[in-house]
């Protein structure tokens, strides 16, 4: 268990950790609790001897866990590598429903700058930092806020500035290829309250999880007469083609394959694309 001293404490669970010893209890110990009762036990006395503190469960017995985390890792550990970074992505993603229903989402940290492991090529850093977004749970930057290129940076300060989900467990999917999924951001909060329902931006996120460009396909916003912002970078696109350039991402990302009510987009390899929805009247 790590503990940071802040004004809340944070409390992170392991597996590593004692604690998930209490599954291995046989039937025998402790007056015959059986191994979730003693996980349990064990995690409930640790909230007695932290009142008032932040649970984040990381690797930990997931269903015996509710009701006595604040948030809850979603994924595997994160590394700057693709494949582990494709196989936790959709770990959090399928799990993204949990978000505001159990408890906090937690999909790892964003990695946008140099660590260990190198440095992620930027569209590979943008998919991976799309995928906290998409999953609106906690928002966490492990990375030397110096290491980051001023590109970065901003894009961390976006990630940071992102509006909640209007909507618990929120990602609706084109299909479970998850590719494709819209999510409603509400953008009227204040104070800690939910705005009015009305008051809501949705947002489509767009995953080419593959090794090899690759077109998206898309219904979801087929009755939407609309404008697409890119939330990295602001740029204004129509849905018969580009208004703007972007030095940053090969043209080819944005090649329009529009037909009909479907909205297709060519991504480039290890990419993601995510695209604020403005209604044109």
């Amino acid at each position: 268990m790590t503990v940071s001293h802040t004004d809340t404490a944070i409390c992170g669970i392991n597996t590593s950790g004692a604690l998930h010893n209490g599954v291995r209890y046989s039937e025998e110990d402790e007056g015959g609790c059986t191994r979730i009762q003693g996980y349990r036990r064990g995690l409930a006395a640790m909230r007695r001897g932290a009142p008032g503190a932040y649970f984040v469960g990381a690797n930990h017995p997931m269903w015996a866990s509710v009701g006595l985390l604040e948030a809850s890792r979603l994924s595997s550990d994160v590394f700057r590598n693709f494949g582990v970074v494709r196989n936790a992505a959709r770990e959090s993603l399928l799990r993204s429903w949990q978000h505001g229903v159990l408890w906090h989402g937690d999909p790892d940290v964003a990695l946008l700058a140099a660590g260990v492991g190198g440095e992620l090529p930027l569209p590979e850093a943008l998919f991976a930092a799309s995928i906290v977004l998409a999953v609106g749970g906690l928002m966490l930057s492990g990375d030397i806020l110096q290491s980051h290129s001023p590109q970065r940076l901003e894009i961390l300060r976006r990630l940071a500035r992102a509006p909640p989900h209007a909507r618990a467990g929120g990602i609706a999917w084109e299909d479970d290829s998850l590719r494709a999924g819209v999510v409603l951001w509400d953008v009227g909060k204040d104070g800690g309250k939910r705005s009015d329902a009305g008051n809501v931006q949705r947002v489509l996120f767009l995953f080419n999880f593959d090794d090899v460009p690759s077109a998206i396909e898309t219904s979801l916003i087929a009755s939407c007469h609309c404008n697409l912002v890119d939330y990295w970078y602001g740029i204004l696109e129509n849905r018969d083609g580009w208004q703007d350039g972007n030095q940053e991402i090969d043209a080819s990302a944005g090649q329009e394959m529009h037909a009909g009510g479907q909205l297709a987009r060519v991504l480039p390899a290890r990419s993601a694309r995510v695209f604020v929805l403005h209604t044109i009247l």
